[in-house]
């Protein structure tokens, strides 16, 4: 049995966060316990502390029992409306309870990615829509569920809050304080309908490949956010989001031999707008480029072609841009995916709930 109810001591065991548990005579049971002292009195029912009780009398809650020690008559003085009939006790943890949660793959604002292990802690607030909206008709929810189930709003509040932050400002020591504020703003709120209460981020330890990262400019730069970000968006169930991976995968050599046409000398051999769009077109052969971004290299050989000390800096940093768009536009889809995801695990979520408010809930949400 998932929780102690066979002698004189109530308690929630290690592993669980709550459990319901039927009893069909309470009377009998207080009459098995252990006689204290020599007297029937003085049979004693102990619930131990950091444990909270509710006894439910044919479906209705008729009282809550605290952490403390009961003989027969001190325990039926907490119920109302008791009629000694079958009865349902519902027990759960009411201390702070600590939870390890973990989330790979989190861009910031720079589009760095981070995986980031966090311990944080929550506490019931209000038992009964504990038991209505997230217990639901099951009788045990194990520490594990627990997290399962309430880390999806979690996760989400954390990839927001790390999104709207840059790369250095995710590294000082103070971010994991205004983080917790953020969480308490975000996920606190919505995890307050289930009856819990977000006390706290204790610790969050924020991991990074910090290939090219050490300058915040160039080609490293760039591509350690382009990688980052690729692998980020991998990780994420989405048909979409797949379409867009392999639609940039594809155009990585395309890209890759343009920047090495103008890197090199093979620029000298251009004299021309229409020499440039036959090398386009020669090293884009599957016209895997927008006709935007060819148009914007062509109008960019124009407005320096009468420069060629300046052209192919320019040309350079036109190609980036392109990229930096692209890896812009991979950002918005992602975040997109991320948060369907998310209202999905809500929604499911949300289904637990044996509330008449539980259907315009899901509508919400």
């Amino acid at each position: 049995m998932a929780v102690n109810l066979q002698d004189d001591r109530w308690s929630v065991s290690h592993g669980d966060f709550a459990v319901r548990v039927m009893v069909p005579d309470l009377k009998g049971f207080f009459g098995n316990l252990p006689i204290i002292g020599g007297a029937p009195k003085g049979r004693s029912l102990v619930i131990e502390p950091g444990t909270r009780a509710l006894v439910i009398d044919e479906g209705v809650l008729v009282g809550e029992v605290p952490a403390g020690s009961y003989t027969m008559e001190s325990f039926v003085e907490r119920l109302q409306f008791w009629r000694n009939k079958q009865t349902t006790i519902f027990l759960t943890r009411c201390e702070e309870v600590p939870l390890e949660s973990y989330l790979n793959g989190v861009p910031c604002l720079d589009s760095v990615c981070f995986d980031v292990s966090y311990r944080w802690t929550i506490q019931v607030n209000d038992i009964v829509s504990f038991m209505h909206n997230l217990m639901g008709a099951r009788n045990v929810l194990t520490l594990q569920e627990l997290e399962q189930l309430l880390t999806p709003m979690m996760s989400q509040a954390l990839y927001g809050a790390i999104g709207r932050t840059s790369f250095d400002e995710v590294q000082k020591p103070d971010f994991v304080g205004k983080l917790a504020e953020q969480l308490r703003d975000t996920a606190g709120l919505k995890i307050q309908r289930y009856g819990l209460m977000f006390i706290d981020l204790q610790s969050a330890e924020f991991g990074s490949d910090d290939a090219g990262l050490t300058e915040r400019k160039g080609e490293l730069w760039l591509q350690a956010r382009e990688t980052q970000l690729q692998r980020a968006a991998t990780q994420v169930e989405s048909d979409e989001l797949a379409a867009k991976l392999e639609d940039i995968r594809s155009k990585v050599p395309v890209r890759k031999a343009l920047r090495d046409a103008v890197a090199s000398d093979q620029l000298n051999k251009i004299q021309s707008v229409e020499d440039l769009a036959k090398s386009l077109a020669e090293i884009d052969k599957s016209k895997l480029l927008r006709n935007e971004e060819s148009e914007a290299l062509l109008t960019a050989y124009t407005e320096r072609q009468d420069d060629r000390q300046h052209l192919r800096e320019h040309l350079l940093a036109t190609l980036d841009i392109q990229r930096e768009q692209e890896l812009s536009e991979l950002r918005v889809d992602l975040d997109y995916a991320v948060q369907m995801r998310s209202l999905q695990k809500e929604q499911d979520l949300s289904r637990l709930s044996r509330t008449q408010d539980s259907e315009k809930w899901q509508h919400e949400i």
